[in-house]
C-alpha cells in the first residue's frame, strides 16, 4: 500500500490517494489533479506506514 499526499504551504492536504503496488512495479499512476493556484507544494509518499519520501516543488 502506497499513500500519496500533496500538501500546500499551509500544510493543508489538497490531494490524497492510496494505491496498491505489486512487487516489481516501479511506476505509480494516480488520478489526474489540476492545480490552479500558484504556490509551493510538498509531495509525501508513505509505503506500508514505514518509509516516507518528501519532495517540495513550486507551481508557477
Amino acid at each position: 500500500m502506497v499513500k500519496i499526499q500533496i500538501v500546500n504551504e499551509r500544510h493543508e492536504t489538497v490531494f490524497m490517494e492510496k494505491v496498491f503496488v505489486y512487487q516489481g512495479h516501479e511506476t505509480i499512476t494516480v488520478s489526474t489533479i489540476d492545480f490552479h493556484i500558484v504556490g509551493l507544494y510538498a509531495i509525501k509518499i508513505t509505503v506500508d506506514h514505514k518509509h516516507r519520501y518528501l519532495r517540495k516543488y513550486k507551481w508557477q
